[in-house]
């Protein structure tokens, strides 16, 4: 089985007018996300994002969670959070990656509301056998 990872890029992105912005974290970012990680068995899931205030932020809801008295309160969100990870950018991401797999690089696919113009549209099984190569 190959391992594979979710993340969740909140720098660079593009708005509605095609501008590069960052957005914000939320709470479906962290909780939501990570439990869905944990039930399809991602070997992790890594929150990207460039600014250190919104890492710290992050930093502080997960060891809430964790570490804090929500760990106590809801020990089944402890486990769906034990899989997050965050990181500044998608390079950092992939390195990480790389080191938890032995020097393996990645296989990177995103996905996006839009596409951009060069980009090329997947469907389910033409990434499962892209994949496999």
């Amino acid at each position: 089985m190959v391992n594979f990872y979710i993340g969740l890029i909140h720098y660079p992105v593009y708005n509605r007018r095609g501008e590069i912005i960052t957005t914000a974290v939320t709470n479906f970012d962290l909780h939501d996300i990570a439990r869905t990680a944990v039930t399809y068995g991602a070997a992790g899931y890594y929150i990207v994002h460039d600014q250190p205030g919104q890492r710290e932020i992050i930093g502080e809801i997960l060891a809430y969670w964790q570490e804090g008295a929500g760990s106590r309160h809801n020990p089944d969100r402890n486990q769906a959070l034990s899989v997050v990870r965050l990181a500044e950018n998608l390079d950092e991401v992939c390195r990480a990656i790389e080191r938890e797999n032995g020097g393996l690089s990645p296989f990177v696919v995103a996905t996006a509301a839009r596409l951009a113009e060069g980009d090329r549209r997947l469907d389910t099984e033409q990434l499962r056998c892209l994949a496999r190569t």
